[in-house]
């Protein structure tokens, strides 16, 4: 499912585990944020990205995200 080209918008995916370092202070100005998809199989994927200034990283992030059960998923509800 999480390679179906067929599907007119992404699958909703739950994250299963979520970190953040922190390198070096991020500057108030103009910043790159790089994304990549790491590993992806039929109920999960797992991605890295960064956040640069200057050529110097000032963050680093690591996730996994799977896709849930359809019971888990509860569509077309507000969150009050």
């Amino acid at each position: 499912m999480m390679r179906d080209p067929t599907l007119a918008t992404p699958p909703v995916l739950f994250t299963k585990e979520y970190t953040i370092r922190f390198r070096n202070p991020t500057p108030l100005g103009p910043v790159r944020v790089t994304a990549t998809v790491t590993d992806l199989r039929q109920r999960s994927a797992s991605a890295q990205a960064t956040v640069e200034s200057d050529g110097r990283v000032c963050v680093e992030f690591t996730g996994i995200f799977v896709l849930p059960q359809p019971d888990e998923v509860v569509a077309d509800q507000a969150i009050e």
